[in-house]
């Protein structure tokens, strides 16, 4: 399911021709979580993580690396989960406030990209 951006939703929304398929399209793109397995050790954070729960899995420590821009700054936001026993390390070459260490196995947060180029993450420890 592809992540609907608030103008194409907006777009869509103005459609008076919309059928009952592509309503629930809509619908399941705002309402439903989309989980995303992560069984590696790296990851760097891109436009399909947008609005995703990102569920990490390994056993290893985990390196997590954060941009500090998008093309499409429209907001951006993702959840994770660390399910491994690996703890996860959030790394950018801007500023990260909250913390950059996830707490412990099957702790969650959430990071969020800022309009001045600032994460702000909710889960972790310094």
């Amino acid at each position: 399911m592809a992540v609907l951006s608030f103008n194409k939703l907006r777009q869509l929304c103005g459609n008076p021709q919309l059928d009952g398929q592509q309503m629930q399209t809509i619908i399941d793109s705002i309402f439903k979580p989309r989980y995303i397995v992560i069984p590696d050790t790296t990851l760097t954070i891109g436009d399909d993580h947008r609005g995703a729960i990102l569920r990490f899995t390994s056993a290893s420590a985990i390196t997590v690396t954060l941009p500090t821009t998008y093309a499409n700054d429209d907001g951006f936001l993702f959840g994770f989960i660390q399910y491994g026993a690996g703890q996860i390390t959030f790394t950018s070459a801007g500023t990260i406030r909250g913390g950059v260490h996830s707490s412990a196995q099957y702790s969650q947060g959430a990071g969020e990209l800022l309009d001045n180029g600032e994460w702000l993450m909710t889960g972790v420890s310094a």
